[in-house]
Formats: structure tokens, C-alpha cells, sequence
């Protein structure tokens, strides 16, 4: 923790701490916007210095959906207006502010959340503060112009493309009266500039380059009090600051500043003591503690602590700046202060080292914490919670398209347990910023300790590897097929954790061949997709062990295959499934060993008189989250086959037996997932892809089990397996004679 002894020694050596929160020799007072996270409530805070502050309360906003974007006066009457944006809906609004109370103002909606507000300046010259926008995933920039509270006109202005580029700061940079635009790569740590002119950029350059994507920009300011605009760096990993001098465009000076722990968020910048000069706040979200740096020249000349607030639902969002300067806009992307939601948001994350131990409680009113820390190197990262006295959940989430949200894909590890029992994740990762959820399941109260753990790595031996092999049968696939074949193993790569107690080692060996299928009455069968199976052993304990897999493509499809590749990879992680026993390892199989003994070995997750799959079960907890019940339920099967889901519940889901038409979605859901981990697979179900029940339909008749018997819309068999089942179980099911003299 970071206080102010250790800012006496390390950063001001013998020169003396202020004694309190002195601004200057005026009665000025610093007045930061706080809302509570729990209620909702909202105030206005002025800072006096004696670690105390008087409070204004302003209207309350309970729907945490909505928050503040932006601080301006949209009217010009003296009081900064707020500026709210709704996260779930788009909707955009003003809050006029007339002494306690608000008027709201609608300007509009903007549905697309890749949309974000970046910044309020006025681009034209008339007074009124303006908006920003940048499409977070087409990189597109757009201004609103207002005439006070009202949108006059809207349009784009540029576009970075789809990278990495994210507007930093709105800030005049050239000392011309007009906002710039300030860019910072997350990728590269590049910083470039855009200079506008009458609303329009008229100029842009690379500025300077941060040594590594540790550095991040944590507040743009005059820190010289030359007038021109500044940057203060912060490294993420190690906790140091600098502070770059800049004459307009053109850095004159890089100054070491000192370390700050990576618990004290940067709250905001603003001239704390009315000398000229940008000061730094910091807040500690552990603590509640409020931290001042008084900056002169390039340098921490003192601090003090302002105040600590012991309540932390209350959460200072943005101190308000006092002045009719055009450019006074410290919205929460440039203080990089995020959000407030009474759920927690990645924007909010309280800052951790990669190594830490957390204990605290999520509920109804806090569903989700978050906590955020940054790597330099890559390396194997360990979560754990443990003394649950709910049930709860920890997930590693890497935020790639810098949105804020977490969307498909950015859940790299996760596997729930239900009920109080202690949860684990294991993964590799990259260098660069994650983030830790811990929430409440069903929104039930739990107290829990989240311990983590780093260790450097360039690699992780116990990664899961599927090594591929591709037989001369295959020669009718052309190069896009066989790479839609390795794309599926990679999907499947990056579902399964790591180290799984039914496999023997960390990778797995699976063969692809090609086979022309006949049907059971001996015509060409051109309806079945493939047939894959695994090949099992039994470990000391008698367990049954997956050590190879077989997957065969039906060449009659290979001309579909080839001109569908997408099509034939979805098809592929269909068959791969089976590969890890899905539906092939769903009841106990019957082992013979060269001695003439047999063993029968294995669960029996399975119920064939009412085709369904046990309730107890982590498929089963899944399928109840999918009903919306959270409770364990008995999930349909494929009827006499008892290989596949359902087909007529399930509909498009993945692991269903019939394949949709080319250019469908089959989505893997938590289903399938579940159903892996109850063979003792190690999962990570934000692998999981978007997945929504269908309308209960009705079952379709045939006329008999031909895989040329489909439904109105569907392809074709996924697989054989329903339709040869005996052929399956002694051709890829029952164990080898060497894997039965190895066991």
C-alpha cells in the first residue's frame, strides 16, 4: 500500500510533506462527481483538506445501466452538466444541473455499443461543447455538434480501420484554440496525433512511443504550466511514472517520476492548488483513500492524502473543473476511471499484482467483482477460490477489442462448480492485461477468497495438443478443407484447459482418413458426414483413458467439403466431440484382457427408457441455466441411438445428430461443454458459443433410419454414429490389444 511516508522518502526525499490538502492560500475547494455503486446515489463532494467533505446530494439513478461519459456546461450557466450514456440499450442523455437538482435531456440512441463516447470539446466554435465517438471495432470517428443541449448535426470524420488505435484525450495540442485528438495503440504503445481545424482533422503524426505496452497514458495535463499539453506515463507492470514534456507537437523532455503501487487507480487531473499547474488524484479501491501528487515542472513536488471514504460503494468518477475554458472535459476515457455499475464492470477493476490474495463478498446488490493486473512476459497464471459460502464463480477475461464489455471469445479460462465446493482455472497466457471475476451464481451471497498465482513461462507442458495426422484416403481434400480440419483442433485447443484426468498426456493423436460410406443395405450412402470414435485403455485405478482417436470423412461429400470449408470445420467439431467421448463413452463399456477376464468400466450418464441424460450433472446443471431455472434438470437425447442431443429440443446446437445447411450456425453450447466435464475433461466454458433454446417443436417421423431421411432444412447426418452404433463400438470403442498389454 502506498502512503504518504513512502511518498516523503521515495519521491521528495528530505523536503517536507503538506501537512493537509491545502489549495494554495484561496478558500477554492476541489468538487468531485461520486456516485455509489450499490444505490445508486449520486453527490457532489467538495474537498476541503481536513479529510473531510461536505456532500450535495444530486438525483438518484438506481438502473446501473446507466453512466456518466462526460462532464461539461451544456447550457454555459456556470455548473458542469453530466453527460450519460445507457451500456445495455445505447441511449444517450444529459443531466442539466441546477443547483441539487437535474433535468434530463434525451439526444438519442446509439443501439451499437461499438460506439463509445471519447471525449467533449467544441469542434466548432460556437460555444458548446461537442461530442466524440469511436466505433471501437470499425475504428471510425464521428462528432455530434450541439447547440447546448441539442444535436445539430452528425458525421464521421476519419478512421484508424479495425486495430488497435484508441483515442486517448480531446486536448489542444498545437496551442490553437481548437480540440485535437490524442491516440494511443495498445498493441504498439505508438502515440499519434490528429490536428482539427473548423471540425476537421487538417493534420496527423506519429508522436513517441512508449518502450512497451506496459505504459500506458494515465492523464494528459500541463504539467509544466507552459500551456502546452503533457503526458503522464504509468507502467502497469512495475508501477513506475514519467512525465513527457511537450512543446505543442514536439517532446522536449522525458522525466522519470516515481512508483505508485498498482492499487491507486488515476482518478483525475485538475489544478488542485491554483498555481498553473496540473496536479494528479488518485484513489485507492481498496481503501477508499484519495491521494494528491502537487506537480511543478515536470515533477511531484508534494502530496497529501484528501480523504478517505471507509464506504466503497461510494466511487469518485471525475473531479469538476470550474471554468469556462472550451476544453474542460474530463470524461471517464480520459481519466481512465471506467464505470460505475453496482455490479462491477472491467472498467472499475481494482488494480492487482498478477500474485494476490482478495477476500470479499458478491450478492444481489454486487454480482460481480473484478480485479485487473498486467503481465510483462508470458507464463502460467492459477486462480482459486476457496471459504465459499455461496456459490460463485472466478473467470480470466482478456478485454482484446478494448471495448470494456466482455464479449464472445474474451473468457480464456473458466470451469464452475456448483453449490460451496472451492473452484480452480489454470492457463498459459500471453503478455499483456487481464482481468478476474469473481460472481455470484444466481445471484446468491457469497464470501470467498481468490488467491492467484504467476510464474513466468515461455511455455506450458501441460497445454492441451491435438496432434493431426492425415491419411493418403484424403487426397480428394483440397487445402482450405484440411486447414478447416486444423482450425477445428485449434477451437478445441483452446476450449480444453489442460491436463484432463481421462487423457493420458497433454496432447492427443488423431487420425484423418476418407472413406466412400455404404449404406446398411448396400447403396452408396451420401447422406452420413463422417465417423470418429476414440480408442480407450485403463489406467492403475481402473479408469478408462483416452489415448488415440479416429475420425473417417465420407469422400463422397469431399466436392461440399471443398467448396464449404467453414462448413466442414463446424462439422469437424462436431466429430472431434466424439473423439473425447461424447455420446461414445456416455455408459460403461466392457473391457477383455488377454487373460480371458473382463472388466466393465465407466459411468452410466445415460437413462435409454426416457431418453435423457442425468440431471446430476454438470450437462445438467447447464441445460438448467439454458431453461432459466438454475436447477440441475434431466436433459433429451437422440432417441435409440442415445449418441446425440435431441435433435427436436435442441435444434442447431452442435452436438445434435443432424448437420444444418451450409452458412448455418451450430453453436457449441455449455451443454456440450458440461457433458465433457462430466467425463473428466478440463473445460473452459467461456468457450462457449452465443446458444439460445429453441421453441419446443414436434419430433419428425421417418420412415426409416437412413441417413438419407432428413428434416426440412438439414443436411445431413453429422455422423455415423447413430446410424452404425455396433460398428463404432468394436472399430474405435473397444480397446486394443497393446493398449490392454500397456495398461
Amino acid at each position: 500500500m502506498l502512503d504518504s511516508e513512502t511518498i516523503q522518502s521515495s519521491l521528495i526525499g528530505d523536503r517536507s510533506l503538506t501537512a493537509a490538502f491545502q489549495l494554495g492560500g484561496s478558500s477554492a475547494t476541489v468538487n468531485l462527481l461520486s456516485r455509489n455503486a450499490a444505490s445508486g446515489d449520486t453527490q457532489i463532494w467538495s474537498v476541503n483538506g481536513l479529510n473531510s467533505a461536505s456532500r450535495r446530494n444530486l438525483p438518484k439513478e438506481s438502473d446501473a445501466n446507466w453512466q456518466v461519459s462526460g462532464i461539461a456546461d451544456f447550457n454555459r450557466d456556470g455548473q458542469q452538466d453530466f453527460l450519460w450514456r445507457d451500456l445495455r440499450t445505447g441511449a444517450v442523455r444529459i443531466w442539466q444541473i441546477n443547483g441539487d437538482t437535474a433535468q434530463t435531456i434525451t439526444l438519442g440512441t446509439v443501439a451499437d455499443l461499438g460506439w463509445q463516447i471519447s471525449g467533449l470539446a467544441d469542434f466548432n466554435n460556437d460555444g458548446s461543447a461537442d461530442i466524440v465517438w469511436q466505433n471501437r471495432r470499425s475504428g471510425e470517428v464521428v462528432l455530434w455538434y450541439l447547440d447546448h443541449t441539442t444535436v445539430t448535426w452528425g458525421g464521421m470524420v476519419g478512421s484508424v480501420g479495425a486495430s488497435a488505435w484508441r483515442i486517448q484525450s480531446v486536448t489542444d495540442l498545437n496551442n490553437d484554440g481548437s480540440p485535437d485528438l490524442l491516440w494511443y495503440n495498445t498493441n504498439s504503445a505508438e502515440t499519434v496525433f490528429w490536428l482539427f481545424r473548423n471540425g476537421k482533422p487538417f493534420s496527423g503524426a506519429m508522436m513517441n512511443a512508449a518502450p512497451s505496452n506496459d505504459w500506458k497514458i494515465a492523464s494528459v495535463g500541463d504539467f509544466n504550466g507552459d500551456r502546452s499539453s503533457d503526458l503522464f506515463w504509468r507502467n502497469d507492470r512495475t508501477g513506475e511514472t514519467q512525465f513527457w514534456l511537450y512543446n505543442g507537437t514536439q517532446r522536449s523532455q522525458v522525466l522519470a517520476g516515481t512508483s505508485i503501487a498498482a492499487s491507486w487507480q488515476s482518478l483525475s487531473t485538475t489544478d488542485l492548488n491554483q498555481d498553473g499547474t496540473t496536479d494528479l488524484l488518485w484513489r485507492n479501491p481498496a481503501t477508499g483513500e484519495l491521494l494528491a501528487w502537487f506537480v511543478q515542472n515536470g515533477a511531484v513536488n508534494s502530496s497529501a492524502n484528501v480523504l478517505t471514504e471507509s464506504d466503497l460503494d461510494w466511487q469518485p468518477i471525475a473531479a469538476l473543473e470550474r471554468s469556462t475554458a472550451p476544453l474542460i472535459t474530463p470524461t471517464q476515457s480520459t481519466v481512465r476511471t471506467g464505470t460505475i455499475t453496482s455490479a462491477g464492470t472491467l472498467a472499475t477493476a481494482e488494480i492487482q499484482a498478477p500474485t494476490f490474495t482478495r477476500r470479499d463478498r458478491v450478492n444481489s446488490g454486487n454480482t460481480s467483482d473484478f480485479y485487473r493486473f498486467t503481465i510483462g512476459q508470458s507464463g502460467i497464471f492459477t486462480a482459486g477460490l476457496t471459504g465459499l459460502t455461496g456459490d460463485a464463480d472466478a473467470r480470466l477475461i482478456q478485454d482484446t477489442n478494448g471495448n470494456g464489455a466482455i464479449d464472445n471469445g474474451e473468457i480464456v479460462a473458466w470451469q464452475w462448480e456448483r453449490g460451496t465446493a472451492n473452484e480452480s482455472i489454470r492457463r498459459f497466457i500471453n503478455a499483456g492485461t487481464y482481468f478476474v471475476q469473481v460472481s455470484s451464481y444466481s445471484n446468491q451471497t457469497a464470501d470467498y477468497t481468490l488467491s492467484t498465482n504467476f510464474t513466468g513461462a515461455a511455455s506450458d507442458p501441460l497445454q492441451f495438443r491435438i496432434e493431426l495426422s492425415f491419411a493418403d484416403t484424403l487426397t480428394g481434400l483440397n487445402s482450405a478443407a484440411r486447414d478447416a480440419i486444423n482450425q477445428a483442433a485449434r477451437f478445441w485447443e483452446g476450449v480444453i484447459l489442460g491436463a484432463s484426468s481421462i487423457l493420458g498426456a497433454s496432447s492427443l493423436s488423431i487420425s484423418i482418413a476418407g472413406q466412400s460410406f455404404t449404406a446398411q443395405d448396400g447403396t452408396a450412402d451420401t447422406g452420413t458426414l463422417a465417423l470418429s470414435g476414440p480408442s480407450l485403455t485403463l489406467d492403475a485405478a481402473d479408469n478408462i483413458v483416452i489415448t488415440r482417436g479416429t475420425s473417417t470423412l465420407n469422400s463422397r461429400r469431399f466436392a461440399e467439403f471443398n467448396s464449404n470449408p467453414l462448413y466442414l470445420r463446424d462439422i469437424m467439431i462436431h466429430e472431434l466431440a466424439h473423439v473425447f467421448g461424447f455420446g461414445t463413452l456416455w455408459e460403461p463399456l466392457e473391457f477383455s484382457f488377454t487373460d480371458g477376464s473382463k472388466l466393465l468400466a465407466g459411468k452410466n450418464w445415460i437413462n435409454r427408457t426416457n431418453a435423457t441424460y442425468r440431471a446430476d450433472s454438470y450437462a445438467g446443471w447447464a441445460y438448467g441455466d439454458l431453461l432459466g431455472t438454475a436447477t440441475p434438470t434431466a436433459i433429451p437425447i437422440e432417441p435409440q441411438i442415445f449418441f446425440h442431443w435431441d435433435e427436436t429440443r435442441f435444434d442447431t446446437e452442435s452436438m445434435t445428430p443432424f448437420a444444418e445447411t451450409p452458412g448455418t450456425p451450430m453453436p457449441m453450447s455449455a451443454l456440450t461443454l458440461g457433458a465433457l466435464r462430466d467425463l473428466g475433461w478440463s473445460v473452459n466454458f467461456g468457450a462457449v458459443q452465443p446458444y439460445t433454446l429453441p421453441a419446443v417443436r414436434s419430433a419428425p417421423v421417418l420412415t426409416s433410419a437412413s441417413p438419407g431421411a432428413t428434416t426440412a432444412g438439414l443436411a445431413a447426418y453429422k455422423c455415423a454414429c447413430g446410424r452404425c452404433l455396433s460398428a463404432i463400438r468394436t472399430d474405435a470403442l473397444s480397446p486394443r490389444l497393446t493398449d490392454a498389454i500397456a495398461a
